[in-house]
Order: structure tokens, then C-alpha cells, then sequence
């Protein structure tokens, strides 16, 4: 049987509710919420938020993307930066990097926090960009194909190879759960 790549609901609720400090708690949300790459999330520079998304640079294909983030994750961002952001020999830059770590650091927080909470998925930072694509062919099928490719960055012939689409009965649950758990505010 081939492994799961992706985290379940219950595991993301799991995740999202456990207090892990400031920076992971937001790194997690920023990561289920986007489906950035490692290399992606670490070089998130402040003068790239904006309101509705964020400028993020395609190493693969040598150019910007932006990336849709909902209001939720923004506002986290935004109380992250106010309350938590250390300026540089106390001078605040717009370039400065939101996280400051690596890829390979951002890979042992996850397999920490996964290990500390018992999740059996691939401890990697690339199972919140499965977890990502899952969720939302789940809960919006094909319609939400081209929508994926330009937030990941991803060719749809890549996402269908990696996933398929899921039967309607599989997206229609996961739909309903999805939406309680988006308007909860990741809560059960």
C-alpha cells in the first residue's frame, strides 16, 4: 500500500490547535494555507505581503507568482509581525525575510511537531503542499484545477498524475468539511 502523502482533517486540526510558539503555529498556517514550497516559505520577504496575497518567487521557473492567502492567514501574519517580528540591529527592513531559517530547518520543525504529536504522514514540509492540493481538489474538484496550478506553480498534468479526481460522493464530504472547518477558523 503506498503511503500517504498528505495530512487528514483531523490531523490539520490536530496541528493547527497545538502551541508550537509563534513562529512555528504560523509557519503551519501559512503552509496549509498556500501550499508553498519549502524554498518558497522561507524566502517570504515583508515588502511581498499585500493585502489579499503574496509575491512569491518561482525558482523553477525563474519568476513571480502571486499567491492568493485568506484573511485568516493574513491576520496572523500581520499579529506575527507586530508582535513578533525582531528587526536587524533594531532597524526594521522591508527586505528582510518573514522567516529567518532555512528549507533544511523548516523540514526538522515538521518532523518534530509530527513526532511530538503522534501525526503518521511523511514528516516533511512537502506533505503541506499534498495536503494542500488534496484538499482542495476534494472540496472543489476540477473547477479548482487552474486555481492550483497558479498558486503552486504547478502544470495541471502534474497535479492530475500526483492526485486525480476524486469521485463526487469523496469531494462533496470533504467539501462540507472543509467549509466548517475554514469558518471555524481551523477549529473542530
Amino acid at each position: 500500500m503506498p503511503e500517504r502523502k498528505y495530512l487528514t482533517i483531523e490531523e490539520l486540526i490536530v496541528l493547527l490547535d497545538h502551541d508550537f510558539g509563534p513562529t512555528d503555529n504560523l509557519v503551519f498556517q501559512v503552509g496549509i494555507a498556500t501550499g508553498l514550497r519549502a524554498s518558497e516559505l522561507t524566502d517570504i520577504r515583508v515588502q511581498h505581503l499585500y493585502g489579499t496575497y503574496i509575491k512569491i518567487w518561482d525558482e523553477k521557473k525563474d519568476v513571480y507568482r502571486d499567491v492568493v492567502i485568506d484573511v485568516i492567514t493574513m491576520e496572523k501574519i500581520i499579529r506575527y509581525l507586530q508582535n513578533n517580528y525582531v528587526p536587524l540591529n533594531g532597524v526594521i527592513k522591508r527586505v528582510r525575510r518573514l522567516f529567518n531559517f532555512s528549507p533544511r530547518t523548516l523540514n526538522r520543525k515538521v518532523g518534530r511537531a509530527f513526532a511530538e504529536l503522534g501525526i503518521n504522514a511523511p514528516a516533511r514540509w512537502h506533505t503541506f503542499r499534498h495536503t494542500y492540493i488534496r484538499m482542495m481538489l476534494d472540496a472543489f474538484g476540477d473547477r479548482s484545477l487552474q486555481f492550483i496550478c497558479e498558486q503552486t506553480g504547478d502544470k495541471p498534468a502534474t497535479i492530475l498524475e500526483y492526485y486525480g479526481i476524486p469521485s463526487l460522493n469523496d469531494r462533496f464530504t470533504v467539501a462540507v468539511e472543509y467549509h466548517n472547518w475554514l469558518i471555524s477558523g481551523g477549529r473542530p
